[in-house]
């Protein structure tokens, strides 16, 4: 198998996984007054698989602008997708969330709800 083409698709699956990660993150903070430091993240996490890409496929200046472009093109189909899907993953989340709430002891829930409310927001309160 070609190394090169190995190396692209772990570094696709790499930048798909982050996009999801942050996806769950954002989604599960409601907060306007945070909107300026999810945009930063996005911001953030953009730069860092723009680079991962340019320095895994020695990109030109012309590709790194398209790829940027096609990116920005495809947000919105990005956002309406998670849209739809964000309600099933929080409920997931929360029950499975619950259900571990179960298995602890009282001291360790406390702990639990701590972890998950920086995590990502979580609504175990």
């Amino acid at each position: 198998m070609n190394s090169e083409w190995v190396k692209g698709s772990l570094l696709l699956a790499a930048t798909l996984s982050a996009g999801i990660a942050i996806g769950v993150w954002l989604g599960r903070t409601d907060s306007p007054a945070d909107n300026g430091s999810h945009v930063a993240a996005m911001q953030m996490d953009q730069q860092h698989v723009m680079h991962m890409l340019h320095q895994a496929l020695k990109l030109d200046s012309v590709q790194h602008r398209a790829i940027i472009a096609t990116l920005h093109r495809h947000q919105s189909m990005v956002d309406s997708a998670w849209g739809a899907l964000r309600p099933h993953v929080n409920a997931t989340l929360d029950s499975t969330h619950a259900e571990i709430m179960n298995l602890l002891r009282p001291e360790q829930r406390q702990v639990f709800r701590q972890l998950i409310s920086h995590g990502h927001g979580g609504s175990l309160q």
